[in-house]
């Protein structure tokens, strides 16, 4: 167990060291109090396993509406461009 302070916690969860405390009184997580020191500490490990992944915007689309659906019309670009897709058209 490694102990970090309620502003380093807060840092790591992207909340404010007030919203800490309260998860704190609410038992969402547990303080720590140590000799010596005034102020409550936390867990780090506890505070890691409160942390989730969030998709990516691309895979978060394909997971809510599907994979796209392309009639042709769109050449994907290679790899590591800048560009993700091109769209083509055609000449009337």
């Amino acid at each position: 167990m490694r102990l970090i302070t309620q502003q380093a916690a807060a840092d790591m969860l992207g909340i404010t060291d007030r919203s800490v405390r309260n998860m704190i009184a609410r038992g969402v997580i547990s303080g720590y109090k140590v000799p010596g020191v005034r102020a409550v500490r936390v867990d780090r490990d506890e505070i890691m396993g409160k942390l989730k992944a969030i998709p990516t915007a691309v895979a978060r689309q394909e997971f809510v509406y599907g994979a796209p659906k392309f009639n042709g019309n769109v050449k994907a670009a290679p790899v590591g461009a800048s560009v993700v897709a091109e769209v083509v058209e055609e000449d009337q």
